[in-house]
């Protein structure tokens, strides 16, 4: 029998963003690019979604303007979410 002491609660983040991403290459590109910066985080892709999701999962804050700015550098169209 656990103690509720003995069982802890990860906090989960879970960020959403629609871009204009449309092959498995350049997903691919992109979440490569996001790894290197933030290597913990859970990344992929939804291109079967009409907003071709780009979701976003971590175990802390995550820097919404980061990702914007290093998708945007890599010339596509990216917007958080709400």
């Amino acid at each position: 029998m656990m103690t509720p002491s003995a069982v802890i609660e990860e906090k989960k983040i879970v960020e959403i963003f629609k871009t204009d991403v449309s092959t498995i290459s350049d997903a691919n590109s992109i979440i490569k690019k996001l790894r290197m910066h933030f290597p913990s985080f859970r990344i992929n892709f939804d291109l079967n979604d009409c907003d071709k999701i780009l979701r976003l999962e971590a175990k802390s804050d995550i820097e919404i303007d980061k990702i914007v700015k290093i998708v945007k550098n890599l010339n596509f169209k990216i917007e958080l979410v709400k």
